[in-house]
């Protein structure tokens, strides 16, 4: 699958059927509803500050991910796989990271998991849809 108007570069991995081609033209990509199981695989995007990929599979986030998207601000995870506080352990180094929903990811249920992303994610601003308030840091 190649985005309309946009010439090929570097494929996105984002299932074992599919590959988007992404260039450093975008703001934000909306990848909901795809079959896409790790956030993997992207070419350097200083541009992106906003990626949605709701409904999907993810299980896993690359540890280099903050090299591929330094500026991203909002992250959008909802309804995925991701199980394990130690999943998200890529998301520290998202350091411009400021909105991030994980609601319907299994991880939620881990307890003290809204303290261990608040702590982790020293720029986070949101969570889940709620804001985080300084007392809470």
């Amino acid at each position: 699958m190649v985005l309309p108007g946009h010439a090929l570069s570097e494929p996105l991995a984002c299932c074992h059927r599919t590959h988007v081609y992404l260039q450093d033209q975008h703001d934000a990509i909306d990848l909901t509803d795809n079959s896409v199981t790790t956030l993997a695989n992207f070419p350097l995007m200083r541009r992106l500050r906003s990626l949605h990929l709701t409904n999907n599979h993810i299980m896993s986030i690359s540890p280099s991910l903050h090299l591929s998207l330094p500026n991203l601000t909002t992250l959008v995870l909802t309804n995925n796989s991701l199980a394990q506080l130690g999943d998200l352990d890529p998301l520290k180094a998202c350091q411009a990271l400021t909105f991030l929903s994980l609601l319907g990811n299994p991880v939620r249920e881990k307890k003290y998991y809204r303290d261990w992303v608040i702590w982790g994610c020293k720029a986070l601003r949101v969570l889940d849809f709620m804001r985080i308030r300084e007392k809470v840091r």
